[in-house]
């Protein structure tokens, strides 16, 4: 669990039907997660910005949007931003790409919590999405390193196998999976983990996915090399 999310269990906020005339993209109401977008204007001086959404790549369990997918191909606008982050902002331009964690508070924008970070333009493929068949998965997967990302501690594998599911496990196609590619995060108290995972490595790990809304799967369990 990130810390806005840690937050976020302890206060859950406005409620997500407030400002529902305010214009936003209904997608936004009680939006809580990470969105990815080209730069479309911005005022550093408010520190104050709007995209035009490319992917919702993670949705946080305390989400309450109905439809946060919805977002894609929206223009949302974003404040909030201070301290370090301006930094951020003041150097992109327009046309490019930021990542941002972004919470919804019944306003006319979002408030930008956790991260603002410029990133590559989204290609197809960047941000995989699960098969329905998938969601509510929890058990062991094999698969191979794609890539990593040592700012949020999260890999992208390519899935080779499906191994033992748990009791708790909910999904009903789990071998969907097999040949897609997933992002597997929650690596905050498995850092040795993720460090030894390096590209093209194959791995056995445990994952589960909780909220049904969001692409990521979070780690759990051990994780360990296989031959190659």
């Amino acid at each position: 669990m990130s810390a806005e999310e840690m937050r976020e269990e302890q206060s859950r906020g406005a409620d997500p039907g407030a400002g529902t005339d305010s214009g936003a993209p209904q997608g936004q109401r009680g939006f809580r997660g990470m969105l990815v977008g080209r730069l479309v204007e911005k005022d550093v001086e408010r520190g104050t910005f709007s995209v035009e959404v490319d992917a919702v790549p993670r949705v946080w369990k305390n989400n309450q949007a109905s439809s946060p997918r919805s977002l894609r191909g929206t223009k949302v606008t974003a404040g909030g931003v201070s301290g370090k982050l301006l930094d951020v902002l003041l150097l992109c331009k327009t046309g490019e790409t930021l990542e941002f964690g972004a919470r919804d508070d019944g306003a006319h924008q979002l408030t930008v919590v956790e991260m603002l970070r410029k990133v590559a333009p989204v290609k197809p493929g960047d941000y995989p999405e699960l098969p329905d068949g998938f969601r509510g998965f929890r058990g062991m997967l094999q698969g191979r390193v794609i890539k990593k990302d040592p700012e949020t501690l999260e890999l992208v594998i390519e899935v080779t196998a499906v191994g033992q599911t748990f009791a708790e496990n909910e999904a009903k196609q789990p071998q969907a999976i097999i040949g897609q590619k997933v992002i597997l995060a929650g690596f905050w108290q498995r850092r040795e983990a993720f460090q030894n995972a390096s590209a093209e490595t194959l791995i056995e790990f445990g994952a589960e996915h909780p909220n049904r809304q969001t692409d990521h799967l979070t780690v759990i369990e051990s994780v360990r090399q296989l031959p190659q």
